[in-house]
């Protein structure tokens, strides 16, 4: 980072620190049941329930995009590169897909804005960083100009040099959101701007992994990479505004300072526009040669260009039925029609398409403690028509809700990712026929709220299913592949220590065209102490994550892609410990990534050819203001 972003940093803690000093009775006022947000997926409810920000920052250590506990993903070895998710689980998406989604960790989405409600303007910073000039520094403020219209931006710039040549990223991240909501509380309305500038250089991997086998000892910045001038930068802009009017009653609950929204109404119209440009260059200044069997347009270069605009409506009923009787009833029901269309350019190749959604939710009230969900998209017209997903989930709240059971059911027909079906790059040229792929799940689930254990068995079903060889050629097998999986996590306290723990067990029954690891462990033992009479929380711990050896994926430099792998890759662990350290509003973090790295040698990894990271020390910082 430059010296100038260092000092805008320092002007904003001294004025932070200047203000909260002047308002010091400020501090017994605001904090956090003062912030509240809500996001994209909860505004289909009649209760707008805003939620607290978390102040215990359990897991603060595992500061990466894509880490979380419950889905363990792989990744290049650098932050800021491809990442993958470990366990395969049928998406529920239907129509256009791009296939692109080896960055989206990375990327702002309206799915994942915040919108705000605050009592007082709200600012969070947060900064992690090491010696090795990896750095991401991500800056939030959210203010209510009334109780009814408020504001927020956040600006989140990640950049690593990382270990090996040629692996440095930079990613930049900018969005803005705005909601409204009207003084008889019928009308309101959601508006976010999202920028994401993403730039990541490929190396392709290291030419010759066997080394570290014969010789543990050496620097990998002189180990020689397979590409030697070749990156790829995503640029994607997106806006998203809805607004809704509800007839019927209307008010507001007191919590916390902080009102909620409810609706005693039956009756709500709403409408959502969302527009996405998207632009993925991959450029190469010299083609290496011997790294790729094909160069369709320019021997002596790559100039890849593919870009992406969606513009999608979504017009939706919905109805609710406050009513509280013991017998069963229709609790809600939701229809929506959407309308997609779709521009799509790859280099010399350009197409459009449109898709017409049909939609339907229902919420069913059985019994006292048994309700029944369901929901189904169709699309009956369009590039995508016969595409279908249907969902149902019938849960059974037990034993005071101390125990939720939870029986779940889908089924889809959905077109294969369409970067299977056309491709006109440099290096990879096919148009495909493939036909829609089956996916039937079923699932089991038990949450038991008692003892902080939650236990989920899953049966999945594929059929038609599409994949990249280990020659990244798109390939359909017209069988069916099956895959058994059972999640377990138990979260477990002994006075002081505790232990967060995370198992995932999984078979599939073909290993060559869908591999899966048997198992995945994810423990966090951890100690939390009060310090200083309570003024400092302390908690220091190890995170411990090992998974079994399978056929590993491979990564596709040109297409952003993971693909089938010819190598067995896993049966290690990693050790990471740290040490956090929370003083009011303010949490430290103290991390050394990869332990164990001092028992083992280099060149343990998860994707062939890119060595994950050796021991690396870094530091964090996260600093909340509340006024």
């Amino acid at each position: 980072m430059s010296k100038k972003y260092y000092f805008v940093l320092l002007f904003i803690l001294i004025s932070k620190w200047a203000a909260a000093v002047a308002a010091i009775d400020s501090v017994n006022k605001y904090g956090p049941n003062t912030v509240r947000f809500l996001n994209l997926s909860a505004q289909t409810a009649d209760t707008l329930l805003f939620e607290s920000i978390d102040t215990n920052y359990i897991g603060f250590q595992n500061f990466h995009p894509a880490a979380t506990k419950n889905i363990p993903f792989l990744n290049l070895g650098n932050l800021g590169t491809a990442n993958n998710t470990l366990f395969f689980e049928s998406a529920d998406n239907i129509g256009f897909q791009e296939g692109w989604s080896a960055f989206n960790h990375y990327l702002t989405t309206a799915d994942k804005i915040k919108f705000y409600r605050t009592a007082s303007p709200f600012t969070q910073l947060k900064h992690f960083w090491n010696r090795k000039q990896e750095q991401l520094f991500a800056f939030t403020f959210a203010q209510n100009i009334s109780p009814r219209l408020n504001y927020a931006v956040n600006y989140t710039r990640l950049v690593s040099v990382g270990d090996y040549q040629l692996q440095k990223t930079d990613h930049l991240n900018l969005d803005a959101s705005i909601w409204y909501a009207s003084k008889n509380n019928r009308y309101k309305f959601w508006l976010a701007a999202m920028s994401n500038n993403l730039t990541a250089k490929e190396n392709g991997g290291v030419k010759n992994d066997s080394i570290f086998n014969s010789n543990p000892i050496y620097d990998p910045l002189f180990e020689p990479v397979k590409l030697s001038a070749a990156n790829n930068q995503l640029r994607q802009t997106e806006w998203y505004f809805k607004q809704s009017y509800a007839f019927g009653k209307t008010y507001k609950l007191s919590l916390d300072s902080i009102s909620i929204d409810k609706i005693e109404n039956k009756h709500r119209f709403s409408h959502a526009v969302n527009y996405l440009n998207k632009v993925i260059n991959f450029n190469e200044s010299q083609i290496d040669s011997g790294y790729y069997a094909n160069a369709y347009i320019d021997a002596t270069r790559t100039a890849d260009y593919t870009q992406l605009k969606k513009m999608s409506s979504l017009l939706s009923y919905e109805y609710f039925n406050q009513e509280h009787a013991a017998k069963s009833q229709l609790k809600s029901f939701t229809i929506s029609l959407k309308n997609q269309l779709v521009l799509f350019q790859n280099n010399n190749f350009d197409t459009t398409l449109s898709e017409h959604h049909l939609i339907a939710t229902s919420e069913f009230q059985l019994a006292p403690k048994i309700t029944y969900a369901a929901s189904a998209d169709y699309i009956f017209a369009g590039a995508f028509k016969s595409n279908y997903f249907f969902h149902s989930v019938l849960s059974y709240d037990l034993f005071q809700s101390k125990l939720l059971a939870k029986v779940g059911f889908s089924i889809s027909s959905q077109s294969p990712i369409f970067n299977a079906l056309q491709t006109h790059n440099n290096h990879y040229q096919w148009i495909n026929q493939f036909g829609a792929i089956e996916n039937k799940k079923a699932y089991l689930q038990f949450d038991i709220k008692s003892i902080a254990a939650s236990i989920k068995f899953m049966h999945q079903q594929i059929a038609n299913y599409v994949y990249f060889d280990a020659q990244f050629t798109p390939q359909q097998y017209s069988s069916n592949i099956t895959l058994n999986t059972i999640c377990l996590s138990k979260q477990m306290a002994w006075r002081a220590l505790h232990f967060d723990n995370y198992i995932y067990l999984q078979q599939s029954s073909n290993q060559q065209i869908l591999p899966q690891p048997s198992f995945h462990i994810y423990n966090s033992t951890y100690v939390q102490l009060p310090v200083f009479k309570g003024a400092l929380k302390l908690r220091a711990g190890l995170d411990t994550r090992y998974y079994s050896a399978y056929q590993a994926y491979a990564y596709s430099p040109a297409n952003m892609m993971f693909h089938l792998g010819t190598k067995n890759l896993g049966g290690f662990p990693l050790v990471d410990v740290f040490v956090t350290a929370k003083l009011k509003r303010a949490v430290l973090l103290f991390k050394l990534e990869h332990a164990n790295n001092l028992l083992n040698s280099y060149g343990e990894m998860m994707v062939s050819n890119y060595p994950i990271a050796p021991r690396t020390f870094k530091l964090g910082l996260l600093w909340n203001f509340y006024d």
